[in-house]
């Protein structure tokens, strides 16, 4: 499932975080479809709402919140010239 959240995140380009509690591996079929064309493509919204739709016959919903999220700030970095 942590795998099946981290896909979804980077497909929709958002925080995704596991609650199923479901640690074992699955074997599933998740299908949707896009037209790369329309602008579902580039609206995370309505990509989200695709891929819930998909997931809603394997018993799996989508649920928007707000959880508390690690993140990295990087503030700053130098190159140090190396010897080749």
């Amino acid at each position: 499932m942590g795998e099946l959240a981290d896909w979804i995140a980077r497909r929709v380009g958002v925080v995704v975080v596991d609650k199923t509690g479901a640690p074992a591996v699955y074997d599933y079929k998740l299908s949707y479809a896009v037209d790369d064309q329309a602008s579902t493509a580039k609206d995370p919204d309505a990509l989200m709402a695709l891929i819930s739709e998909a997931l809603s016959p394997l018993g799996l919903r989508l649920q928007a919140q707000q959880v508390p999220v690690e993140v990295v700030v990087v503030d700053h970095a130098e190159r140090v010239p190396t010897e080749n």
